[in-house]
């Protein structure tokens, strides 16, 4: 899902980076700074990024520029909060373009998509979840965890691959249309994944999992 500057007109472009430099700012004042002082968050929270930074590396060649990889930010989100999720994912961006394997110049085109967008879809699952659905463990496993993964990578990839194909030259457009159905087979690997590390984190380290509450999933009835 690698995006370019030369994607969006300079005016589009020129909105972006003020989009996202507004949500940085307002993140940076709001973000829960004290949690990563704290010794569990402390050494999960880095350990998860250079994690998901090792996930993004994997990934076919790219095929006419189109690139498609797992993305981990439901995992993220459910583990870490909404807040501290963007942080992780902002540094894992931060590395991806370090490493040169996306265009420096469109990193707040980046952020916005792969940072902020699946966050956000992976939270509004959480809270619906949370708002109309039993506290259940399955519930919770199931649908924040399991199909919210499947949810957050098919619409990060429909729009990632949207706009490609939207505003791309010919020819790499025309990819990004063909690949679209490879990104919705990738959401249900994304989902089996993401389900299977927070069911494990969920059975035997509960206390990784912020937003997972035993009072609220395993009271008693």
């Amino acid at each position: 899902m690698n995006l370019t500057a030369a994607l969006l007109p300079p005016g589009w472009m020129l909105a972006v980076h003020t989009l996202v430099a507004a949500l940085a700012l307002w993140l940076l004042r709001i973000a829960p700074w004290r949690r990563l002082v704290e010794p569990t968050t402390s050494q999960i929270f880095p350990a998860a990024v250079v994690l998901l930074l090792a996930l993004w590396s994997i990934r076919p060649p790219p095929l006419g520029g189109i690139e498609i990889h797992f993305l981990g930010a439901t995992v993220l989100t459910l583990m870490f909060g909404a807040r501290l999720a963007v942080i992780a994912l902002s540094l894992v961006l931060l590395g991806t373009a370090a490493l040169g394997r996306l265009d420096p110049a469109a990193l707040s085109l980046h952020l916005l998509v792969l940072a902020f967008l699946p966050v956000a879809a992976s939270r509004a699952v959480l809270w619906a979840a949370e708002r109309w659905l039993p506290r259940n463990i399955f519930v919770y496993l199931f649908i924040p965890a399991f199909l919210g993964a499947a949810l957050t990578l098919a619409l990060t990839g429909a729009v990632s691959l949207g706009l490609i194909g939207t505003l791309a030259d010919a020819a790499r457009a025309d990819m990004a249309w063909q690949s679209l159905p490879f990104c919705l087979l990738l959401a249900f690997g994304e989902a089996t994944l993401s389900g299977m590390v927070l069911t494990l984190m969920v059975v035997y380290r509960p206390d990784w999992v912020g937003t997972f509450d035993d009072s609220r999933y395993l009271r008693k009835r």
